[in-house]
């Protein structure tokens, strides 16, 4: 209990309900929708055990950065979360992560593409934050990276482990679905460089935003986000051929890009773009797929109430 209690402290695993499930979850239905995966109890358990792996990946993702950050944060004068516990209690923990990430997967159907991705994960994570290495303070690769183990990485296993449950594995190409969850991801990476400018000039730490001055990396983070709705909506169009959600998308990129267009000197109107992610694409994803499985109203109701609650007003306020 104290490891599970020291886990869920270290790793802020409360703040991650609005923010990284919602989005895994998307992932899961939009593996159902394009797979055309039948609702079932097996279906639902597998979701289930991916939500519960994909906890623990990125738990350790987590756990390693901050392990490797504790005397940088501290001769920074930052908060730590792991500083504050034992060395013990530390490898507790870790050891409590690594089971949440790898145990679900006596069940999940994989096979030797599986487990590559899920090592190229970690291989991330460790480039990314150890000492000898730290690509984090290295501008041009930082968000690359950050975007591969957050976004590009993680969809592509969920989409490979559900296209093994259908047994579905050649009937789409999501090459332009990847590309475009690339650029979610990097652009996302640019927007949080951007907001923490001031914080990482006085940290001396060096990242895009400062090699490029703000109004080039605003007009980067603009550029990221139409080549991003391109490619989502070449892949709707003619890889999955699925007019509904190419509309849908449509709709949303053309409202975002009139959003960003004269956005020159901040970037506070720019978050409707992780909103979007995690609130709106996982209902209508699955309002989509109750058109034909009218089960799957069995599953809104709930997720509205897990994901939806305390983020209504601010996304009301954005949008």
């Amino acid at each position: 209990m104290i490891a599970l209690k020291n886990m869920y402290n270290t790793i802020r695993l409360s703040d991650w309900k609005y923010s990284f499930m919602p989005l895994i979850v998307g992932w899961i239905y939009l593996s159902i929708l394009l797979l055309k995966i039948e609702i079932c109890l097996q279906l639902f358990f597998t979701g289930v055990l991916y939500m519960i792996s994909s906890s623990g990946f990125a738990a350790l993702g987590f756990f390693i950065n901050n392990y490797f950050d504790i005397e940088f944060d501290k001769n920074s004068g930052k908060t730590n979360s792991l500083s504050a516990i034992s060395g013990i209690a530390k490898f507790k923990t870790f050891l409590l992560i690594v089971f949440l990430a790898f145990a679900p997967w006596i069940w999940l159907p994989s096979n030797h593409i599986s487990w590559g991705l899920m090592f190229l994960e970690i291989i991330l994570f460790l480039i990314y934050s150890i000492p000898s290495i730290r690509l984090k303070e290295t501008w041009f690769l930082a968000g690359i990276i950050d975007a591969g183990y957050a976004y590009l990485i993680p969809f592509l296993l969920c989409f490979y482990t559900f296209s093994l449950f259908s047994d579905r594995l050649s009937q789409i190409n999501i090459f332009s679905l990847g590309i475009a969850f690339f650029l979610v991801g990097y652009s996302n990476i640019l927007i949080h460089q951007i907001n923490d400018l001031e914080y990482d000039l006085r940290t001396g730490i060096k990242t895009l935003p400062m090699v490029l001055g703000l109004h080039n990396s605003i007009k980067t983070v603009k550029i990221g986000i139409i080549l991003e709705g391109f490619f989502f909506l070449y892949f709707c169009l003619f890889d999955a051929g699925n007019l509904a959600l190419g509309i849908v998308l449509g709709v949303f990129y053309l409202y975002y890009i009139l959003i960003i267009y004269n956005l020159e000197t901040h970037v506070s109107k720019i978050h409707p773009h992780n909103h979007f992610y995690q609130i709106y694409f996982p209902i209508i994803l699955l309002v989509i797929i109750l058109l034909e499985h009218h089960l799957v109203f069995l599953i809104l109701i709930p997720h509205i109430l897990l994901f939806v609650p305390g983020f209504i007003k601010k996304s009301v306020a954005h949008f």
